[in-house]
């Protein structure tokens, strides 16, 4: 039984044979059929395509090892650099692409020490130099921004934000008769009312 030691019900989950145990020796090409590629789509239903290192495209499977509980180490993405092996066996269509099968996927710290191997990783480097971050910076600048000046007619104009234009100085509640008007008078026919008419009950 795991120890717990962090707390709570979620932290015996996993048990110990199930954590995936780090191996320190890199895994190389070491026969015919096997070769490098890196990804370049994924495709879903286990399958990814990739761009092996002879420049051709295949569809890769990825096998129940690397799927499941495999999956925590060896999480494959765009640009993730495999070692795969080639389907001899299959017959492969004219029109469609070869399928070959992943043995290995390889992390950063192992790209690094396979780019020191002799081979030419120019084919496998040109799919990540390809995607550029994008830049989503804002710039603040100190210039003033230009807005349409208003004529002389528009200068006690103000438009409300349902497109409506009401006059500032002009007797709104006069016109509309909601309110008071400019004069201090209440509406247009001066009656005594605060805008509102009146309501009669027996019509509800």
């Amino acid at each position: 039984m795991v120890k717990n030691s962090i707390g709570g019900n979620k932290a015996k989950r996993q048990g110990r044979k199930f954590v995936g145990t780090v191996s320190s020796k890199l895994r190389v090409s070491m026969e015919d059929g096997e070769i490098y590629a890196v990804v370049t789509k994924l495709l879903g239903n286990a399958m990814i395509d990739v761009l092996c290192i002879d420049g051709t495209q295949r569809i890769c499977i990825i096998r129940n090892k690397f799927r499941g509980r495999g999956k925590r180490d060896n999480c494959v993405a765009i640009g993730t650099w495999l070692l795969i092996g080639k389907r001899d066996w299959e017959i492969v269509d004219g029109n469609k692409k070869e399928k070959c099968d992943l043995l290995e996927v390889y992390t950063l710290n192992d790209v690094e020490q396979l780019k020191k191997l002799p081979n030419n990783w120019k084919v496998l480097t040109s799919v990540t130099e390809k995607e550029e971050p994008q830049d989503d910076t804002v710039l603040f600048t100190d210039k003033a921004m230009d807005y349409p000046a208003y004529g002389d007619d528009d200068d006690d104009d103000a438009a409300d934000f349902s497109g409506n234009n009401l006059g500032v100085g002009a007797d709104v509640g006069a016109d509309v008769g909601l309110g008071h008007g400019a004069d201090g008078t209440d509406g247009a026919d001066g009656a005594d009312d605060d805008g509102v008419g009146d309501i009669d009950f027996d019509d509800i």
